[in-house]
């Protein structure tokens, strides 16, 4: 059973990284189960006449004994051949106490001890722990009161009792030694009879040099353990950071990507509404070109194209500048957006390619365009023939007034007036309906450049655009930030290895202590 439990010990703590504390406590082990000569302990408090009584044991006088204390700290031994063993005398400082390494503790040698109480000075809390330090490393301990000579017949009772009632509080037993060291063969004859009843230790400090493997190495991976969940919170506060910064650089990347696109399709919409704009006010201006053509017939084969192109010229440099203006101020409102959040230069190309507009090849000209239509020409006709009628009136007076009296001035001016009127409305009406039959050829031939041309125009803003969107695109990968670093990856990883170990020392550390207790 015990090896199996070194085994376990020994796997983890190569898997902890604790080699060393796996080496010191094979070390003692291997140590213990060679031992040949038994080792007993005699304990106690200063002046409880330890030495007094390791002299009595070994048959002969071989450490000091005084009043006075013999102790410096260091275990004295005395060689017994009678019994083939070793008694050591132990000061509680060499086992018990601060700076004393579990590990180094002489008890690990200790097949047995007795622990000395003075009558004097029974039962003080170092004597609580000094036992109890026995009994946490496997060694059987026998309780021996000595120096109840030393005191007062009335109070000998009163002390065995306060003795033994502590001892059965703290140690679960109330087992007691008297000895009067003044008869050295009864004292020694009750000490070993309680040794040779006592049966081997070995198993048992085995298995609590097991606990205290299991203990100390517990110890050392739960620091282990905190540090690393220290390291680890660490490195989750970073990596939440991180993924924080991140979000929020994307969250604000993608505003400005929508801003651009916002943009660009604003400008395509301004742009689309102004080459309408342009287009119409460009036939206009051809169909009063045309009016004014002594001939427009001839002026639409002649000069018709000569003059579109120079219109398409004008719309093409109205529209340059205008969308050259718009993409420098998006251009300059990006460049300075992202320097003011992210603290980086947006490098963007500059160059702005010029919206080349489509010409157009013109037909032949309208039919009607010069031809006199029959209401014109009866138009003139009856204003001649009354302005004919008026002279005629004006020449010969006399005959007019002998005709039919001055019914006929009333007649030759309403003719005038008639025909006069006529012939202005049919002239003027003539000429609206030649201009809008311009405009109408001149806009059947146009209109279908202009919407070609909408979609060059909107391919070079997007292409202006886009150039933006690629600058957004490298830097945002430029400065993007990796959601953990290499670092905090190993710490996640070191510390996910050292909780499955915590957890297994646990189960390990209470599957002892519950065969312990």
């Amino acid at each position: 059973m015990n090896e199996n439990i070194y085994n376990k010990l020994n796997a983890l703590a190569d898997q902890a990284g604790y080699s060393e504390v796996k080496e010191s406590y094979n070390e003692v082990r291997v140590s213990m189960q060679r031992s040949i000569m038994k080792q007993y302990a005699v304990l106690g408090d200063v002046n409880a006449g330890k030495s007094t009584i390791i002299n009595i044991l070994a048959g002969e006088k071989k450490l000091p004994v005084s009043v006075r204390s013999n102790e410096h700290g260091k275990v004295a031994f005395v060689e017994s051949v009678e019994n083939n063993c070793r008694w050591v005398e132990l000061s509680t400082n060499a086992y018990v106490g601060d700076g004393i390494k579990e590990i180094d503790s002489p008890l690990w040698h200790i097949d047995a001890a007795i622990y000395v109480l003075s009558a004097t000075t029974p039962f003080s809390q170092q004597d609580v722990v000094a036992i109890k330090a026995c009994l946490s490393h496997g060694v059987p301990c026998s309780l021996v009161l000595n120096k109840l000579d030393a005191t007062d017949e009335s109070e000998k009772e009163e002390i065995i009792a306060y003795i033994k009632t502590q001892a059965e509080r703290h140690f679960g037993s109330d087992s007691l030694i008297v000895i009067n060291t003044k008869d050295e063969e009864a004292t020694k004859q009750a000490i070993m009879n309680d040794f040779a009843s006592a049966e081997d230790s070995i198993d048992i400090r085995d298995y609590m040099l097991a606990v205290s493997y299991a203990k100390v190495l517990k110890a050392n991976i739960a620091e282990k353990y905190d540090s690393l969940k220290k390291k680890m919170q660490i490195a989750s506060d970073n990596e939440r950071q991180t993924k924080q910064t991140i979000l929020d650089e994307k969250i604000a990347w993608d505003k400005i990507k929508l801003e651009i696109e916002s943009r660009k399709l604003k400008l395509i919409e301004a742009m689309s509404v102004e080459m309408n704009r342009l287009y119409a006010d460009c036939i206009a201006t051809l169909a009063d070109k045309a009016m004014l053509a002594k001939s427009p017939k001839e002026w639409w084969e002649q000069s018709l194209e000569k003059e579109f192109r120079r219109e398409i010229i004008r719309i093409s440099n109205k529209i340059d500048q205008l969308i050259c203006s718009q993409f420098t101020n998006d251009r300059d409102w990006l460049v300075q957006t992202v320097e003011n959040r992210f603290g980086s230069k947006l490098s963007i190309d500059t160059n702005n390619s010029e919206t080349q507009l489509e010409d157009v090849v013109f037909g032949v000209a309208p039919n009607g365009l010069n031809s006199t239509r029959a209401t014109k020409t009866l138009a003139m006709a009856g204003l001649l023939v009354s302005s004919v009628a008026l002279c005629g009136v004006l020449v010969y007076p006399a005959l007019a007034m002998h005709s039919i009296n001055a019914l006929y001035w009333k007649l030759a001016g309403v003719a005038v007036a008639g025909t006069g009127f006529w012939t202005f409305m049919e002239t003027k009406k003539e000429k609206a309906d030649r201009q809008q039959c311009l405009k109408s050829e001149i806009a059947r031939y146009i209109l279908g450049s202009r919407d070609d041309n909408i979609e060059v125009l909107k391919k070079n803003i997007e292409y202006g655009y886009k150039s933006m969107s690629i600058s957004i695109q490298d830097l945002q990968l430029a400065t993007a930030k990796t959601p953990a670093n290499e670092g905090d990856s190993k710490v996640f990883a070191e510390f996910k290895a050292i909780s499955e170990i915590n957890r297994m020392c646990d189960e390990i550390v209470s599957s002892l202590l519950s065969n312990e207790e």
